[in-house]
This record gives C-alpha cells, sequence and structure tokens, in this order.
C-alpha cells in the first residue's frame, strides 16, 4: 500500500495517509472543533483531563486536538493495524508523543474478550489478513483499565448499517463505511463504560440515524445534552449532526442554530472556515455554545 503525507488545516501540522484507504474529511474537521468549542467552554469549570477517540482512523482528530486544546492525554483506539501505524507515524513526526498514544483494539471484543480477535464480519480469506496482522499487539486489556475513569470520549464512527449503502471490495474502506465487527449500539456502549459519571461523548455522525442514537444512548445512561444539525449547503436539508451526551446527565437537550458546510453559491461558510482554522482564532461561534 502507498501512504502520502498530507497537510491539514493548521500551519506545521501534517498527517500520513493511504490514499487507498479512507482520508480523513470534513466530518473529522467537524467533529474536532465541536469538541475543541466545549473544552474550551468547560476551561475553568471542569478541567478534562483525558479523552478517547474510539475508532481514530489515522490519528487525525487527536492530532487535531493536540493543536487545538491543552487536554494532557489523549488516546486513539483503532482496529486497521495499517491505520494505527499511520497514526503512530503522525503523532511522532508532529512531536506530540507524549499527550497522544494510539492502542490497537476492536471495540466488540473490548466489549466481550471471548470474540474473536481481529475478525471482521464479512470479510474471508486474504482480506481477513488486513485485520488480523499482528494478532498480539491488540490492547484491550489496556483500554479496559480505563473504565470509569474518562473525561470526554468522541468517535466518528462508520455510518452506515452492515450490507447497507455502497458495498467496498476494499476491506479498509468497507470498515470506515459499515458498521462490521462493532456497530453504532457497541460505540455508544464502550464509551459509556469509559466514561466517569459526568463525562461527555461527542459524536458525528448521518442525521437519518439520529432516532436510533437518542435512544439507544438514552438507554446506556448517556443523555442527549447539545444537538447540531449540518448541512452541505446553506438552505438544504441536514445531513449530519454533531452531539454531546453526558453519562448520568440531566434530560434537557439544547438545540444550536443549524450549521451549513458551505453558502448557496457553493463556497464555504465563514462557520466552516472556522473550524478549518482552529477555534482560537475566530469570534463569534462560542455564543453558541
Amino acid at each position: 500500500m502507498s501512504r502520502r503525507l498530507d497537510e491539514t488545516q493548521f500551519p506545521g501540522l501534517h498527517i500520513w495517509q493511504d490514499p487507498e484507504m479512507f482520508c480523513f474529511g470534513t466530518d473529522a474537521v467537524l467533529l474536532s472543533g465541536f469538541t475543541a468549542r466545549l473544552v474550551q467552554r468547560m476551561k475553568g469549570r471542569k478541567m478534562v483531563r483525558n479523552l478517547v477517540d474510539l475508532g481514530c482512523g489515522n490519528g487525525i482528530m487527536p492530532v487535531l486536538l493536540a493543536r487545538e486544546t491543552e487536554i494532557p492525554e489523549i488516546t486513539g483506539v483503532e482496529m486497521l493495524p495499517r491505520a494505527c501505524e499511520l497514526a503512530r507515524e503522525s503523532v511522532e513526526m508532529n512531536g506530540l508523543s507524549d499527550r497522544i498514544r494510539i492502542l490497537r483494539a476492536d471495540i466488540a471484543c473490548v466489549l466481550d474478550p471471548r470474540k474473536e480477535k481481529g475478525g471482521m464480519q464479512g470479510v474471508s480469506g486474504a482480506d481477513q489478513t488486513v485485520f488480523d496482522a499482528d494478532p498480539h499487539v491488540f490492547d484491550a486489556d489496556r483500554i479496559r483499565s480505563m473504565f470509569n475513569t474518562c473525561d470526554m470520549v468522541i468517535s466518528n464512527p462508520p455510518y452506515m448499517k452492515q450490507g447497507h449503502g455502497r458495498q467496498n471490495a476494499l476491506p479498509e474502506r468497507l470498515a470506515a463505511r459499515q458498521e462490521t465487527t462493532a456497530d453504532l449500539e457497541a460505540f455508544l456502549k464502550l464509551g459509556g463504560k469509559l466514561l466517569r459519571s459526568g463525562g461527555s461523548f461527542c459524536m458525528v455522525h448521518r442525521a437519518n440515524r439520529m432516532a436510533d442514537i437518542l435512544s439507544i444512548s438514552r438507554a446506556l445512561r448517556l443523555e442527549p445534552k447539545l444537538l447540531r444539525l449540518v448541512s452541505g449547503r446553506r438552505g438544504e436539508e441536514p445531513k449530519l449532526l454533531l452531539l454531546q451526551m453526558v453519562k448520568d446527565g440531566g434530560a434537557e437537550l439544547r438545540v444550536l442554530p443549524e450549521m451549513a458546510i458551505r453558502e448557496a453559491d457553493g463556497s464555504f461558510s465563514e462557520e466552516m472556515l472556522s473550524y478549518y482554522y482552529g477555534c482560537r482564532t475566530e469570534g463569534n461561534v462560542l455564543k453558541f455554545l
């Protein structure tokens, strides 16, 4: 497989990516910006000491959040060995090894140690080696040792249920788009187990999965607290949602003004540009948080 070194929106911050896998996009930037603003809002009231990114891919969100916040301990959890390798190289290259660690684990196996490690539903034969590489380096036990200790968890999980949407021949891209070993409930369940009472789980997902997310999260003691819908272009139907859930939180959901990634003419909205260039330099977006 090939790889390339890409620039991020921040000067001097780069990320290793494999174009044959799933490269980061707007969703990761949105969730990173949403989370950074929440952390900034909590500063002085609740110090975010540690954060876990479930399904961190090539490490883009841990790297961005290390730049945009002062969180001292950030952990990325990823199943694919190639993505873990790229994430660790990006962390080291950006001089962030003292704040970010990348752990390899299948979320389903963390929740249930009896499950076979490294397997992926719907993938067999030679393609399965993508997930079975280095079977003895799984970090599930280390992740379990963090249960009930984390201040914040974030995730940009696969959006599609298994077997839905476009089927991709490359297993890495399939795992990024579809719920393979772990479904939406598994991501939410592990996030809830990691969080301390009062900790926050922030997620980006498809707006058409909102009912699933809200019903499952409440059943797992993750109370939806802050919701923002995101449209691709001003005036269009929202396609994404940004959601903050609080473990053992009170029952009250605040819905923020809708955000548009692009204006009607196709140019990036002022707010989206602020997400790309960081909340420390933008002005009025924090009024919504």
